[in-house]
């Protein structure tokens, strides 16, 4: 696992190390990387990116095993915790939120047995051993990020992993009182249990956050009443969730992909561009994995990807540009991990875990 968390790192940093090829380099020359063509070659470069194509799809190459491993095989990354059913939804009326599809369900972890022995309610109740008050905000802020309880729960504990920085802790002290454990702020998930596929979850609800998620975060002139109507117009049919995807995205598609964003300056043209690089991928990741609902099988579906992706190359050079900027975010990140502290209740594990991400 050494080696190939070595492996991985050496492949982010020689990828990254391309963002200051054009310094040097007049083939990359930076001006030519922002108007790059959408030909999708492997000698073609990813606009704004100063990379090609054939870069990034070597990169991962190399690290995908690692990857792979690292999200499916450790407590750390394959279990998430969060409020499905307790909390309304802030942002507009909950009817439109349930789907009728069985698929659409996430599965969560009805047995404390099934996740890692530290995040249990009965661990987190415990009142052995050392304890610790929680301290307040400003003292917080006085002291190393990595000892906000100045060891009284022992020098063998991480400490950043116990303190939790929310509203509702400050007269917390620990350890953690069980109605206050996992039970009571959520479900557990696990990832590997709920891949990112199609599920059949389609109609206003859907639109309605992919509406918000473009209009309310992107420099954008306000949607015109086409929009609108026909996110509310969804045809019924095997691909419904591509329709869907439409329906949001083919005016935005015309209004800010392509030439007319050549004229926005780079800040708003790359916060456009993440936005889209992240719906690519899920619709990569829907299309890629597609209930049949006639039969109720999983395969990839061809036709959802033609239309999602393959006759929109804007989309996906976006998400290959994602690829790229996330790779170099992660090779920036490579020191601060050294000093953070990953929870589990297996030592080994634990320390595989950082071993791996780290190395």
């Amino acid at each position: 696992m050494r080696s190939a968390a070595r492996l991985l790192y050496a492949a982010v940093f020689a990828f990254a190390g391309l963002s200051h090829a054009g310094e040097h380099n007049p083939a990359l020359d930076p001006t030519k990387c922002a108007s790059a063509s959408l030909q999708l070659e492997p000698s073609a470069m990813v606009s704004d990116a100063c990379v090609s194509y054939g870069d990034i799809n070597g990169m991962n190459d190399l690290i995908f095993t690692t990857l792979t491993s690292l999200t499916q095989e450790t407590d750390f990354f394959s279990y998430y915790r969060l409020n499905l059913f307790n909390k309304e939804c802030p942002f507009w009326n909950d009817a439109n939120s349930m789907c009728g599809n069985i698929a659409c369900a996430v599965n969560t972890i009805d047995s404390e047995e099934d996740i890692p022995l530290t995040w249990r309610a009965e661990e987190l109740s415990k009142l052995e051993g050392p304890k610790a008050n929680h301290p307040p905000r400003k003292i917080q802020a006085e002291r190393p990020k990595e000892r906000p309880l100045q060891g009284e729960l022992g020098e063998d504990v991480g400490e950043s992993c116990v303190v939790e920085y929310d509203d509702e802790c400050d007269e917390r002290d620990y350890c953690i009182p069980e109605d206050e454990g996992s039970a009571g702020k959520g479900d557990y998930v696990s990832l590997v249990d709920n891949p990112e596929r199609y599920t059949g979850y389609t109609g206003a609800g859907a639109n309605q956050v992919w509406n918000a998620i473009y209009n309310e975060n992107c420099f954008l002139k306000p949607v015109s009443d086409e929009l609108e109507e026909q996110s509310v117009n969804v045809p019924m049919g095997g691909l419904q969730a591509a329709s869907d995807f439409r329906n949001v995205l083919h005016k935005e598609s015309q209004r800010t992909d392509g030439l007319l964003l050549d004229n926005e300056c780079l800040e708003k043209r790359v916060f456009h561009r993440l936005l889209s690089g992240m719906h690519a991928s899920i619709s990569t990741h829907l299309c890629w994995d597609y209930l049949n609902q006639t039969t109720g099988t999983w395969h990839p579906n061809v036709q959802c990807f033609k239309e999602r992706l393959l006759d929109h190359p804007e989309r996906i050079s976006n998400m290959y540009f994602n690829y790229a900027l996330v790779s170099r975010a992660v090779s920036k990140l490579r020191k601060h991990l050294d000093g953070y502290t990953f929870c589990t209740s297996d030592p080994a594990q634990d320390r595989e875990t950082k071993s791996a991400s780290t190395s």
